[in-house]
Formats: structure tokens, sequence, C-alpha cells
């Protein structure tokens, strides 16, 4: 699934992303501006390999770069890691604990490897931490486990689901945060991607009121948390 943000920005803006990257100013973004392309725009770090995949499968010049146009496709077809799809499995439950945070986010506490391999595979190999949020199922949003999980049993009977992980945040050691020129985080914001003051004081005051790592961040009660 691609990542929503860009489904809707039209050539200006795509331009005013592409142009930060076009390091040199040469019309095309090389194999090494990559990485820290898809780790500032989709807060996600990348192997080689991938990276590799990326430019064979959108570099229709065959020139080993990615102009305007092939990146456009690129941005706007992007298959993100942290959409996983949950395989139906209607003779069993999903073998999750989920849980609402403080900040309203639902989480995955816990994942049965046996129940669940995809999100367990993601989680073995540092896509899922406990206590990840989860930002959309089936492109829909929820804030309450409850109804997420009965979402989940209901629609694992019939069909896969896609549940979309929020991007790591700003204690995560996969590449979220990362420092940016002055001119290229005024860049992004205009067109939407940027960390604004406010938006940087209110990921603060969650990341103290809503830390996603300690047992007291999380509300008490069975009412705040579904198995499914």
């Amino acid at each position: 699934m691609p990542r929503d943000n860009f489904r809707d920005l039209d050539e200006e803006d795509m331009r005013v992303i592409f142009d930060l990257f076009d390091t040199d100013g040469g019309g095309t973004i090389g194999r090494e501006d990559v990485p820290e392309m898809i780790r500032t725009l989709l807060f996600e770090t990348p192997t080689q390999d991938e990276v590799d995949r990326l430019i064979d499968k959108f570099d229709d010049s065959g020139d080993g770069e990615l102009d305007f146009k092939e990146f456009c496709a690129m941005m706007r077809q992007y298959v993100s890691p942290l959409d996983i799809t949950v395989p139906m499995t209607p003779d069993h439950e999903l073998g999750l604990v989920l849980r609402k945070r403080k900040d309203d986010k639902i989480c995955i506490l816990h994942v049965e490897p046996e129940l669940c391999p995809a999100l367990y595979s993601a989680a073995r190999t540092g896509i899922l931490r406990p206590g990840h949020p989860i930002s959309k199922i089936d492109g829909e949003v929820f804030h309450d486990p409850l109804v997420v999980g009965e979402y989940l049993r209901r629609r694992n009977k019939e069909h896969a689901a896609v549940i979309t992980l929020g991007a790591p945040e700003t204690h995560s050691a996969l590449g979220h945060h990362l420092v940016q020129p002055w001119w290229q985080m005024r860049a992004l914001a205009g067109t939407g991607f940027g960390e604004t003051l406010a938006l940087r004081k209110a990921r603060q005051k969650v990341r103290q009121s809503a830390s996603n790592t300690t047992a007291d961040s999380y509300h008490a009660g069975h009412e705040h948390c579904a198995y499914v």
C-alpha cells in the first residue's frame, strides 16, 4: 500500500520535495541520496538491497538515477514495511494484545508467533516494537482497542486485513528523528512534511506522558485492553 501522504500532493509540491534531494541540481536523484530521502519522507531506514530494488523498479531510463517522473511514480507507489497484511485465520484468534495509550492511540503489546507470523516477523526485524502505535487498519483510524478487536475478528473470518503501523517515534532507533538543515525543514513544512514548532512541542509532550516503553505509561484496567 502506498503511503497516504503522497496520494493528494500536486505536481508543484512534489517538485519542491524532489528539488530538496536533487543535491547537485542536475535534474535527477542519485542512488546514494535515496536512503536519506526515504528516511526523511517516510520515516524508514531502507537496506541497500531495498534501495537497489526500488531503483531497478522505477528507473525506466536505466541510468541508475531517478528523474522527476520516476521519483513521483516511486513515492506514489511505494509499498511500506509499516503496512503489514494479516492473512485470514478463520479457525483461531490472531494472538494479539492491544492497548490504548495515554495519547489516545492503539498499540500492540504482544504477538503470538504461531498465530500471527506476519506481525511476529516485523517484530523480529525491529519494524514493530512493544507499544508501537497503529496508524490505520484497512485505511480506517481507530481509538478504541475493543472496537479494533471486534473489527479484526469479524474481518479475519473473510478477508485479510492491512495493519498500518505509525511512523517510528522520536526515541526509536529506526531513523525517524533526523537533523535537517533549516531550509529543508522549511520547504518540507510547506508541503505538509515538516515538523513545525507546534508539532515538535506536541510530540515532546506525548513522549513525556505516553512513552511506549514504560509500563506506567499505559491506561490501567481491562476496559483499555483487547485480546484478539
